[in-house]
């Protein structure tokens, strides 16, 4: 209830670099308070989503309504739409139509996709589609 002590843990949250310090956290979180409400368990995706999506190139993403809208470089001349990542991703697009859809929005390209009603699907979302973009 401590306003002091649930600004401190978001910004260990966030400056969380990889999945081995976010389960210490998350760990340590339940050592001290019991189990965790499903608040803080869909946090914990938002931050896997995060590092999800800087891998993919994306700089932001916003969910509403259940629609996500994941913005790819803003820099139209960037090197990154050169990239074999970037040609991956639109094979990913191409390979998931009923769900996903590339779109100019403001000068700004992005990726909507629909049917996302929570951090973790999003997270899931991006997950599988990083997976089939790397090949692992």
């Amino acid at each position: 209830p401590q306003i002091s002590e649930k600004i401190r843990l978001y910004k260990e949250l966030d400056a969380m670099t990889n999945e081995d310090q976010l389960n210490r956290f998350i760990e340590g979180l339940r050592d001290r308070f019991g189990e965790l409400p499903a608040q803080l368990e869909q946090l914990t995706y938002v931050v896997r989503l995060r590092w999800t999506a800087i891998k993919l190139g994306f700089e932001r993403i916003v969910i509403k309504n259940g629609i996500m809208l994941a913005y790819f470089v803003n820099n139209q001349n960037s090197p990154y739409y050169k990239t074999e990542l970037f040609s991956n991703i639109l094979g990913y697009i191409n390979h998931n139509p009923q769900r996903t859809r590339i779109k100019e929005q403001n000068n700004k390209l992005l990726l909507r996709v629909m049917g996302v009603e929570s951090m973790e699907m999003a997270y899931n979302i991006v997950s599988q589609m990083k997976k089939a973009v790397f090949n692992c």
